[in-house]
């Protein structure tokens, strides 16, 4: 057995005498959906049940005279400008379509029935059936009917099973740690 030692002090051993593979090598985690997270902040909040009532008001959609929960964070650049839109996670392009309210939307599907939404795009570089990595440019921003208050933006969401999660809270976080949403929030 050859002995390979990799950058985090852990030791590997190959029987075979190839490249051996870390046995604890890193699970890709949520990035934020950008080109340059420096030049972005976060607009809008997801709206938690579990926050103070000026956090749950600052989370709430007006759109045709009544308001909505947000189910995800809206993402603007600082300058007010489009950005490049990017998979905050490896997947499979699920639907990559322009709907009338949202703008173009991508949804990629992960493990675990996990899936990732992009929304209020200007454009879009991905069709259905893609397969992207991690950080691949999927479109770029733009305006949606929806929320119009918020201009130009990214409107992303994290969702396990179909319920929506709150996308802050799993940024550097692998898909293992939704493994318990559904059971914790029945």
């Amino acid at each position: 057995a050859q002995q390979d030692k990799t950058n985090n002090n852990s030791v590997v051993y190959s029987q075979t005498g190839k490249e051996a593979i870390p046995a604890n090598s890193v699970a890709e985690v949520f990035q934020m959906p950008v080109a340059d997270p420096t030049s972005v902040d976060i607009e809008k909040q997801f709206y938690d049940v579990n926050g103070s009532s000026q956090e749950q008001q600052a989370a709430l959609v007006n759109y045709n005279n009544t308001y909505q929960q947000s189910t995800g964070v809206d993402i603007a650049a600082k300058d007010g400008k489009s950005f490049t839109v990017t998979a905050s996670m490896s997947g499979t392009v699920e639907k990559a379509k322009k709907v009338s309210l949202l703008g173009y939307v991508v949804i990629l599907k992960h493990k675990n029935g996990v899936e990732t939404y992009y929304e209020s795009l200007n454009s879009i570089a991905v069709k259905t059936g893609d397969q992207v990595s991690q950080g691949d440019i999927l479109g770029e921003a733009g305006r949606d009917e929806y929320d119009k208050s918020v201009g130009i933006h990214l409107h992303f969401e994290i969702r396990k099973d179909g319920m929506p999660v709150d996308p802050v809270a799993y940024f550097k976080k692998d898909i293992s740690s939704l493994s318990d949403i559904t059971k914790t929030s029945s």
